[in-house]
């Protein structure tokens, strides 16, 4: 058997070059095994994407090279819930926590459906200076913190749209070297205040990632219905969430209600129909609206500009 004890990768030094790394860690001999991460390191910040599967439990020996504030992102966790630990991260949420410069073991849960794929971003000592000034609770708890034995879990919500908007742009982060380093190093403090954000909130106003599943829901069937939304009740029911869950958690995640975004949808596909030479007449119904002029006062409330505008049928 291999052994079970991995070198982690390593916290990156103070140098601010562009480096990256593709790491395969032993794992115990069985089916299919495989642990595979991809690293990008740029002064005291290093981003890793890995896909982690293994049909047994096994035990990683980590061995950081420093103090760290790391961001764990469980993007798909194929174990089922009944043979999850309580305490265990679930797919779509992250957890944010200090580790500290000794080493640990971590013991894995064995995948049984398909295989573990996350991302982490380590923000290295060399950040904690100037992330000290942010005003939130959490950053002034996760900097101040005396890290534990093991990662604390305390630190953990659901991950969001926007979170995931960040999480590409760092997978394709555009430019080269040294330019693609400062951006790699934005978008992780950005998506390190976006953390600290949803962290902020109230567990009882947190959104768990089935309230975010059942959300996007709600948005993909506006996408495709915005002419005949129906009702909040209606699409509480289709969706699965009560109607206070379904109006606070769209406006938490989205950034507008319900019918907020209705009406921008409709009024982002009357201005496209409008450029393709539809009537306005016939624009206004397609979009759902009975009368022209309530049409075209919405569409200018949206755009600043009368449907005639952009109009080019009768």
């Amino acid at each position: 058997m291999l052994p079970a004890t991995v070198s982690p990768i390593a916290h990156p030094s103070s140098s601010r070059h562009l480096e990256a790394v593709d790491t395969t860690h032993p794992l115990p001999p069985a089916p299919d095994a495989e642990f595979r991460v991809r690293e990008l390191r740029f002064g005291a910040l290093a981003l890793s994407w890995g896909r982690y599967a293994c049909p047994v439990p096994h035990t990683l020996a980590v061995e950081p090279a420093g103090p760290a504030l790391v961001s764990h992102f469980r993007l798909r966790e194929a174990l089922p819930r009944s043979q999850r630990a309580a305490p265990g991260l679930a797919e779509q949420e992250f957890v944010c926590y200090q580790e500290a410069a000794s080493s640990y073991e971590l013991r894995l849960a064995p995948t049984i459906v398909a295989p573990r794929v996350f991302a982490e971003v380590r923000l290295g000592a060399d950040y904690f200076p100037s992330l000290s000034p942010v005003e939130s609770s959490w950053a002034r708890r996760l900097l101040t913190a005396t890290p534990g034995a093991l990662p604390s879990l305390d630190g953990r919500a659901a991950i969001t749209p926007a979170m995931h908007g960040i999480l590409h742009e760092l997978q394709g982060a555009p430019y080269q070297g040294y330019l693609q380093g400062l951006f790699l190093e934005a978008k992780a403090i950005e998506l390190f205040l976006l953390q600290l954000a949803q962290l902020e909130r109230p567990v009882s106003q947190r959104l768990s990632p089935a309230d975010v599943r059942g959300l996007q829901e709600a948005r993909a069937y506006l996408d495709a219905h915005y002419d005949q939304p129906g009702t909040i009740l209606e699409l509480s029911r289709r969706v699965g969430l009560n109607q206070t869950k379904l109006k606070a958690g769209f406006q938490q995640l989205f950034a507008t209600t319900v019918f907020g975004y209705v009406r921008q949808r409709r009024m982002q596909q009357a201005r496209q129909l409008l450029e393709e030479g539809l009537s306005i007449a016939a624009v206004a119904e397609r979009v759902g609206y009975q009368q022209p002029h309530h049409f075209a006062a919405a569409f200018k409330k949206q755009f600043g500009l009368l449907p005639s505008t952009f109009s080019r049928g009768s």
